[in-house]
């Protein structure tokens, strides 16, 4: 009888050891499982950012090169894997980069490019297009604000006909 028992407690131990290996096995399993899923996640958005925008900053190259760094090389990757099958134009902001290492930079940018098969406009513009004037971001704002107005400094909704209409509190 006594060796009955302490085979059946043997059996039953073994048993609770495989499951506590199962669950971590899955519980392993389930944080790559998460890992993957927010770094996918994260991925497409960041490519679609860089496509978004389709320029290229100073910040993307080694300080005074035309060589680009990991941050660049990253996201030329990224603009260059969409142009393979998608026209566009890509920008090359200049800053206050010296017109020299400006060129370079476009230069290596231009052989990167046409290495992978791609040939895209090369331009100076603001990421995204052209943008907005400053004339034009004014309108907006105002119109903006008439469509609905600030609480005023003491927290009413009238105005008292003093200041210049924005309480400095948020929207």
């Amino acid at each position: 009888m006594k060796r009955i028992l302490f085979f059946t407690a043997m059996v039953g131990s073994l048993a609770a050891c495989s499951t506590q290996q199962q669950y971590a096995d899955h519980s392993e399993l389930r944080g790559e499982m998460n890992t993957w899923s927010v770094t996918t996640y994260q991925d497409d958005h960041v490519a679609a950012a860089v496509l978004s925008q389709h320029t290229l900053f100073p910040h993307h190259f080694k300080a005074n090169s035309a060589e680009l760094n990991g941050l660049g090389k990253r996201d030329l990757s990224i603009l260059i894997d969409h142009y393979v099958e998608n026209p566009g134009s890509l920008n090359i902001r200049n800053s206050d980069t010296p017109k020299a290492l400006y060129d370079s930079r476009v230069a290596a940018v231009k052989e990167a490019m046409t290495n992978a098969g791609v040939n895209v406009a090369i331009g100076n513009d603001f990421a995204g297009g052209d943008g907005l004037t400053g004339d034009h971001v004014v309108t907006v704002l105002d119109a903006k604000e008439g469509l609905s107005a600030a609480p005023s400094v003491n927290g009413s909704d009238s105005d008292s006909g003093s200041g210049s209409g924005n309480s400095g509190g948020s929207k």
